[in-house]
């Protein structure tokens, strides 16, 4: 196992620090809608969660666990902010973990699905380390399903201006290279979906907090920003999206 370091101390301390104000944004009825119309339909199409052991890893305060037991599964949350999983135990009253992903001490083929939403992009420099420990705790034939910002993006540059300067990201953050990640474990998978999504709402909904919106202006701008989203998603090509969704089975 990868002990625990000073990126992740880093981490911790980080999500400590802006979890109230993480939760509010991320947490409220908008996001909570545009997740469910964009992120989990996406993710989990064809995936079987009714009475399925899954992990939601790195889970912050657990929309995708909201998602997940209103569709049957037996949810663990894993993070590594113990005030996320603190509030996490509270609010869906399943089993939490506040330890480090890659060094987490749960036993191998645990978890029939493991889930990933806006989690890998936090694990540079320890990507690979990060995808091992996901096929260590997947039973064999077990499904990840994740969300990630792609760096295929045509806002790939001004996004890496924009972590480097705003005190909201780590500096390890960077967005996924999906076509390296896929040649890397293509050999640990039976089968890799993946789907090409996202623009004006998950700018400007979802990361509403990034872009110091606040909340109360939601409701008004927020029904156009899904409609210009629908549209950008029938295109589906990744220069034109800026995160990606995955489905890979592990063979």
């Amino acid at each position: 196992m990868v002990s625990v370091s000073s990126t992740e101390s880093k981490q911790k301390q980080h999500y400590e620090r802006i979890a109230e104000s993480y939760n509010q944004h991320y947490s409220d009825g908008w996001s909570a809608k545009y997740r469910d119309r964009f992120f989990h339909k996406a993710m989990f199409d064809g995936v079987e969660l009714r009475g399925q052991k899954v992990l939601d890893a790195m889970c912050g305060f657990g929309d995708a666990t909201r998602y997940l037991l209103e569709h049957g599964a037996d949810v663990t949350g894993l993070d590594i902010s113990p005030s996320q999983i603190e509030a996490y135990e509270q609010r869906w009253g399943c089993k939490g973990l506040a330890v480090s992903f890659l060094d987490n001490g749960l036993p191998s083929e645990s978890f029939d699905l493991i889930v990933a939403c806006g989690a890998l992009h936090h694990m540079p420099p320890y990507l690979d380390e990060t995808m091992e420990e996901i096929i260590r705790l997947l039973k064999p034939g077990g499904t990840f399903c994740f969300v990630e910002p792609h760096s295929h993006s045509i806002l790939e540059k001004p996004r890496q201006w924009w972590y480097a300067r705003d005190h909201l990201f780590e500096e390890n953050e960077q967005a996924i290279d999906i076509d390296a990640l896929e040649k890397n474990f293509c050999d640990r998978f039976s089968k890799m979906e993946t789907l090409f999504r996202g623009s004006f709402g998950y700018l400007l909904v979802l990361n509403s907090m990034i872009f110091r919106l606040p909340l109360w202006s939601k409701k008004y701008y927020s029904p156009l920003m899904f409609w210009l989203e629908d549209l950008v998603d029938r295109i589906g090509h990744r220069f034109f999206t800026l995160y990606v969704v995955g489905r890979w089975k592990k063979g």
